[in-house]
């Protein structure tokens, strides 16, 4: 076995042990592989089945926008919108309530409270479809943590609503010079970056300096690798969602990816930093952004809009569009950690 080869198996065997440690530490029931059948929206005619239906709801279902037009044409349930408020002030279910997900778990007690002296006890919750989570995520937490046992998401949401030409109300919404302004804060993340590309080319610049430029490059990648596993580490239960978001990986492995991925890049970056097992990190660096790449790829060609689940401490309920444009951001930051990658491995051309 090449020496290469042992150094990788290393580390892998190193944060699967870190990871099963880690296991020991969840104070939730946290299972390596959780198989969940995919879920099949309830459907009806009858009007009688539907009320046995939201009565007998053991947790959120989903429903489809068939189900979903009959029991507002009912008058059955009251429809939420979890977007955000401009999301929202710019077209939104007809006589829909805006309650905007937050991850913080910030909401209106009074508004909540509302909800529960609504003829309609029952709700349907739903966003902005095309792989949104907001409405899933607000459907689970009412159900848990706010005890309303009636409630339903609609995963197609607003957008197959209006493009069936249901009943929705549209406001033109005013773009004031403030909210251009506040289109975009450059993150600390993203000032580092920036920083360190201006350095980079600077000593590309300087002849006599270029032989820093690897050394720098691993300091800069080993403090990611690091950055970004340490959130993750502290909750494994919160990656795996973000995880499952991408609807790609297969048989429930997403608790089990959770729990060991980001032990793999501590110990990726750490011996980036220390220059030890240089070799293996830099090809497990690599491959692992290839995939991280790939993963956040295809989710944007597929049209959701969700949080990457990079860095855990950056989710926000921003607009759909905002989202998009961070996972574009994600992308290109990753092609830069690659480029990096490749010039630590042929660190001997400078």
């Amino acid at each position: 076995m090449k020496k290469i080869h042992k150094q990788i198996l290393v580390i892998l065997v190193t944060s699967v042990f870190l990871g099963l440690v880690r296991l020991l530490f969840i104070n939730d029931d946290y299972s390596l592989i959780q198989l969940v059948q995919e879920k099949k929206s309830f459907q009806s005619n009858d009007i009688q089945n539907m009320e046995d239906f939201l009565l007998s709801l053991t947790e959120p279902e989903l429903v489809d926008i068939n189900m979903a037009k009959k029991l507002y044409d009912n008058k059955m349930a009251s429809f939420i919108d979890a977007r955000d408020y401009k999301d929202f002030i710019g077209g939104h279910i007809l006589e829909a309530i805006n309650i905007p997900y937050d991850t913080d778990e910030n909401y209106d007690v009074n508004l909540l409270d509302s909800l529960r002296m609504l003829d309609n006890n029952a709700l349907i919750i739903y966003c902005s479809g095309g792989g949104c989570t907001l409405g899933k995520d607000l459907s689970y937490y009412l159900y848990e943590n706010q005890e309303f046992y009636s409630v339903l998401y609609f995963e197609e949401g607003y957008p197959k609503w209006q493009e069936l030409d249901f009943s929705v109300k549209v406001k033109e919404i005013i773009v004031e010079s403030s909210d251009l302004d506040q289109s975009y804060n450059y993150s600390t993340l993203d000032v580092f970056l920036f920083i360190s590309l201006v350095i980079m080319m600077a000593l590309y610049l300087k002849e006599n300096f270029r032989s820093y430029i690897p050394l720098i490059s691993r300091l800069i990648l080993g403090f990611i690798f690091i950055y970004f596993s340490y959130d993750k580490i502290l909750d494994p239960n919160l990656f795996a969602s973000l995880i499952n978001n991408y609807d790609i990986i297969p048989y429930g492995l997403e608790y089990s990816i959770a729990l060991f991925l980001p032990w793999i890049e501590m110990i990726v970056g750490v011996f980036l930093i220390l220059g030890i097992f240089l070799e293996s990190s830099v090809v497990i660096s690599s491959f692992l952004l290839i995939g991280f790449i790939f993963m956040i790829s295809q989710a944007f060609i597929r049209g959701k809009s969700i949080d990457c689940g990079c860095l855990l401490s950056t989710l926000n309920s921003e607009l759909v569009e905002d989202k998009r444009f961070y996972m574009l951001k994600r992308i290109i930051q990753d092609l830069y950690f690659l480029i990096l990658c490749l010039i630590v491995k042929y660190k001997d051309k400078f």
